[in-house]
């Protein structure tokens, strides 16, 4: 039974399907699931994504055929998807998903070339198609009810000289290193909210009023610290402020949760597959929200517990 204010990872729906249940199901089973991932609506039925028309033709490999005389195209579940132009059995990617959706510090390529038993090279395409599905939903996502929003600055340590008198004051932006850069999140309240995050350089109105006017309802309420930099937002949508040390207990928790997750996330991906540097790419985990690790110069990848593949 869930409980209110519940982790997804701690909550049963995370226990729906176990690696022990995943590993008895056949590759037909494995086939019909993405055959009901793709065409929801017909339960599964191919139906032609050119021209929409519902009545296809079954060829060999499993492959479809449009019947419109004008149309005519031969497609598969994987077309125009990540998955397009596949070789792996469907029971391997099905693997895959449930192994990079259940990691919680990201997965390596490496882990995951030993695990399924294909070549390094393999298993970090195929990461890399996860990564830029889930990375595909973001720009569509709008949050919406209450909404808190902060930053965590991450990256960028300057090590201290040793002798007294050669030290600076690392606090000034003048002896900051280049590296150090602000993950913004924005999380939307309740059991089903989701999290947007983003990459910044600082901690500026300019990338707040951007990131609310993009992926936060004007219907929303926005709750924010007294940092200056989430003034402009008053402009967009009702505000309410957090005095850290005089608010009220349930909007201050409220706040120290959205800053509690990008401090957390980027805590275990960085200590968890190697410890090291903050990614940049648009292909950054912290970009879309993930922890924060590398192996080899990979990314680590987003948490895909809801991430839509089709």
């Amino acid at each position: 039974m869930e409980r209110p204010g519940q982790h997804f990872l701690l909550s049963p729906k995370v226990r729906d399907l176990t690696i022990t249940e995943l590993s008895r199901i056949q590759e037909r089973t494995a086939y019909r699931w993405f055959r009901q991932a793709r065409w929801p609506e017909t339960d599964g039925e191919a139906y032609c994504s050119h021209c929409g028309n519902l009545r296809c033709y079954e060829m060999t490999r499993s492959r479809f055929k449009c019947s419109a005389k004008e149309c005519g195209t031969v497609f598969t579940v994987t077309s125009g998807t990540a998955f397009a132009w596949r070789k792996l059995p469907f029971k391997k990617m099905l693997f895959a998903i449930w192994f990079v959706a259940n990691s919680v510090k990201g997965k390596a390529a490496l882990q995951l070339s030993r695990e399924l038993g294909v070549q390094y090279k393999t298993a970090w395409v195929l990461l890399m198609k996860l990564r830029e599905t889930v990375a595909s939903r973001r720009e569509e996502m709008v949050l919406d009810g209450e909404v808190d929003i902060d930053g965590k600055y991450a990256g960028g340590h300057v090590r201290p000289k040793n002798k007294a008198e050669d030290r600076v004051d690392r606090r000034l932006k003048e002896n900051r290193s280049p590296d150090r850069l602000c993950i913004l999140a924005i999380r939307q309240r309740g059991m089903s909210g989701r999290t947007f995050t983003r990459v910044i350089r600082e901690e500026d109105g300019d990338a707040a009023w951007a990131a609310v006017r993009d992926h936060v309802s004007r219907n929303a309420k926005v709750f924010a610290d007294e940092h200056g930099s989430y003034n402009d937002v008053v402009g967009l949508n009702r505000m309410g402020r957090v005095n850290h040390s005089q608010g009220s207990k349930d909007r201050a928790l409220g706040a120290a949760r959205t800053k509690r997750f990008p401090d957390d996330e980027l805590s275990r991906g960085r200590e968890g597959i190697r410890p090291g540097s903050l990614p940049t790419s648009p292909m950054g985990g912290a970009s879309w929200g993930s922890g924060v690790g590398e192996e080899m110069g990979e990314r680590a990848p987003e948490v895909v517990e809801d991430a839509r593949l089709f």
